[in-house]
C-alpha cells in the first residue's frame, strides 16, 4: 500500500498541482479552428469497463503536443461506477499519447492514436486489455513494458562505460521486441516511424539523464536532469583528459537528428532536445545558467533549428533558465523580458506561447511594491486571531520568506511535495540567522483540514510563523497577485504548490517564485541578495 499511495500522490500532483492552465486566448484560437469550414477533424473515441472503480475517477490522457504535455484540447469524459467514455476532438495528426490511471494501483501505458479512433479499453484484475480496429498500435507498450526490460531496473554507478553498457543491451532487447512485433502484427508506417524514434530517443535520453536517484518504497531507478552537470562543468578539459568521449557515449548523435518535424509530439525527442544542446551540442565550458549560456543556447537554437521545433527548444531554454534563478535579478530580467518579447511577436504554438507568457506575468512582479488591496487582505493565525496581510509583514528589519501550501484541499487534491519541501526548509533554518529572514508559511487549505496539517508540522517541530487565508481561495486577490491560482471565469487552479516568495525589508518582491527550494545552493544564493 506504500508503493501505491506513494505512486499516487507524487504522479497525481503532477497532473493536478502543478499543470499549467491554458491562456484565454490559446482558446479563441481553438475555438476559431473549430469553426472554420477548411478542416474536419475525425474524432477518437475511447471506452472502457473496470472493476477497479477507483481507477477511471483518476484517469488522464497526456499529449505530448502540449509545451509541457498535460490533458488534450477538448476532451470530453463521460464516467459512471465502472464504465467511462472519452471523446478527443483535437487529434491532428498520429501521436503517442500516455494514458495514467490511480486505482488499486498504478497503471500507465502509451498507445498510438489516430484520427477517427475507436479504442475499447478494459481494465479487469489489475491487467490492461485493448480492442478496436487498430488495437495493435494500442497494446505495443503494454506486451513491451510486460516484460523484464524496464529502464527502472538500471542504475549509474560513477561508471559511465558501465552504465553506457547496461543501456545499450536494455535498447537493444527493447528494438528487438519492436523489429519483430511489426513483422508479427499489422501496424502501420506511422506506428513504425514514431515508436522506433521513440524508443531511439527514450534511449538518448537515459544517457543524458543518468538513473542516479534511488527510489526506496518501488526499489527502483530515476533518471536525475542535473546528472551531467558536474562532470561536464569543465567539458573540455574532461575530454582532453580522455575521462569521457562524448562522441561515442552519445551514439554520435548530431543537431541533425533533431531536425525532424515529424517529431514534435513525441515525449521522449523533446526531452531530448534541450538537454542535448545544453550538454553536448554548445560544449558549455560550464554547466550553468547564465547569460553567456542562455545566449549561447538561444542562438544555437536560431542557427540550427527551424519551425516548430526551433519554437519549442527556444521556449524550453526559457523556462528551464527561468527555473534556475535566471531574470532574478536586474541585468538577466531584462534579457529575459526581452527575449520573451521577441518570442511572443512571432507566431508559435499557442501552448509555447502561454508558457513563455506565465512567466513573464511572473517577471513583471519582480521588485515591484505590492499594492494595498492585497495588503489589507485577511489571514487568520494559529490563535484564532484575524491579521491583515500588511501586520503581517511590519517587520521591517527581515527579509521574508512566503510559502503557500497545502496538504489536502476540498476537492481532496494532495500536495505531497509541500510535505517533501517544509522538511528541506527545516534543515535551512540552522542557518536562517545569517541570511536575517523571517519564515511565514500560508495555508490555502480549509480551517478544520489546516489544524490536522498543523499537528503533523508541529511534531516535526517546524519553527515557522503559520496563517491561513480567510473566504474563498478564488475570491484571494493576492493569490491571483502572486500567481498561486489562475481564475478562468467562475473556476480556479493552483499553478502550482507549493510556491514560494522572497521579499526584502522593505517588502518589495524579490521573487515571485523561487525556482527550485530542493536545491540548496540555488535556494541560499537566492537569500543572500
Amino acid at each position: 500500500m506504500k508503493l501505491v499511495h506513494l505512486l499516487y500522490v507524487i504522479l497525481l500532483f503532477l497532473f493536478s498541482c502543478k499543470q499549467k492552465t491554458e491562456h484565454n486566448k490559446s482558446l479563441e484560437k481553438i475555438t476559431d479552428s473549430i469553426m472554420s469550414p477548411k478542416t474536419e477533424f475525425k474524432s477518437v473515441y475511447i471506452f472502457g469497463e473496470t472493476d477497479d472503480l477507483m481507477a477511471f475517477k483518476h484517469i488522464n490522457i497526456i499529449d505530448y503536443s502540449n509545451f509541457n504535455g498535460g490533458k488534450p484540447q477538448r476532451q470530453n469524459l463521460i464516467k459512471d461506477s465502472n464504465s467511462i467514455k472519452i471523446t478527443l476532438d483535437s487529434i491532428k495528426s498520429p501521436k503517442i499519447m500516455e494514458m495514467m490511471m490511480f486505482g488499486k494501483k498504478f497503471y500507465n501505458t502509451r498507445i498510438f492514436v489516430t484520427q477517427g479512433d475507436s479504442i475499447h479499453l478494459t481494465l479487469r484484475n489489475g491487467k490492461i486489455q485493448f480492442k478496436g480496429t487498430n488495437s495493435n498500435h494500442y497494446k505495443f507498450y503494454q506486451e513491451l513494458d510486460s516484460l523484464n526490460n524496464q529502464w527502472s531496473t538500471i542504475r549509474y554507478n560513477d561508471d559511465f562505460e558501465d552504465y553506457k553498457k547496461k543501456s545499450n543491451e536494455l535498447y537493444q532487447k527493447r528494438s528487438g521486441f519492436f523489429e519483430n512485433y511489426i513483422v508479427t502484427h499489422k501496424v502501420s508506417e506511422q506506428f513504425i516511424n514514431q515508436f522506433r524514434a521513440d524508443l531511439k530517443f527514450e534511449y538518448q535520453y537515459n544517457l543524458i539523464a543518468p538513473r542516479t536517484i534511488k527510489d526506496s518504497y518501488t526499489n527502483t531507478y530515476l533518471n536525475d536532469l542535473d546528472g551531467f552537470t558536474t562532470i561536464l562543468e569543465n567539458q573540455n578539459k574532461n575530454v582532453e583528459n580522455g575521462f569521457l568521449n562524448l562522441n561515442s557515449y552519445f551514439n554520435d548523435i548530431k543537431i541533425e537528428d533533431f531536425n525532424r518535424q515529424d517529431l514534435i509530439n513525441n515525449d521522449y525527442f523533446k526531452r531530448c532536445l534541450t538537454l542535448y544542446i545544453r550538454f553536448y551540442f554548445t560544449q558549455q565550458d560550464y554547466v550553468v545558467y547564465n547569460m553567456h549560456n542562455f545566449n549561447t543556447e538561444i542562438n544555437y537554437i536560431n542557427n540550427n533549428l527551424k519551425g516548430e521545433i526551433a519554437q519549442f527548444a527556444k521556449a524550453k531554454v526559457i523556462e528551464d533558465y527561468y527555473k534556475k534563478g535566471f531574470g532574478h535579478d536586474k541585468t538577466s530580467l531584462l534579457r529575459l523580458k526581452k527575449e520573451i518579447e521577441k518570442y511572443s511577436n512571432e507566431n508559435q504554438n499557442p501552448s509555447y506561447t502561454e508558457a513563455v507568457r506565465e512567466i513573464e506575468d511572473e517577471l513583471n512582479v519582480v521588485n515591484f511594491i505590492i499594492p494595498n488591496n492585497i495588503l489589507n487582505e485577511k489571514l487568520l493565525s494559529v490563535k484564532g486571531d484575524t491579521i491583515s496581510f500588511k501586520d503581517l509583514l511590519q517587520s521591517k528589519k527581515h527579509s521574508k520568506f512566503i510559502a503557500f501550501w497545502t496538504l489536502e484541499d476540498s476537492s481532496n487534491n494532495y500536495c505531497n511535495r509541500c510535505i517533501d519541501h517544509l522538511t528541506e526548509i527545516k534543515n535551512f533554518q540552522s542557518t536562517s540567522n545569517n541570511y536575517n529572514t523571517e519564515w511565514i508559511f500560508i495555508s490555502l487549505t480549509e480551517t478544520k483540514q489546516w489544524y490536522k496539517d498543523l499537528n503533523l508540522l508541529n511534531s516535526n517541530k517546524f519553527k515557522i510563523s503559520h496563517y491561513k487565508f480567510l473566504g474563498k481561495i478564488s475570491d484571494s486577490k493576492a493569490l491571483n497577485y502572486f500567481k498561486v491560482i489562475h481564475k478562468n471565469f467562475s473556476n480556479f487552479k493552483y499553478i502550482e504548490l507549493p510556491r514560494y516568495i522572497i521579499l526584502d525589508k522593505a517588502n518589495n518582491v524579490i521573487y515571485n517564485s523561487v525556482p527550485k527550494v530542493l536545491d540548496g545552493k540555488i535556494f541560499k544564493n537566492l537569500l543572500q541578495k
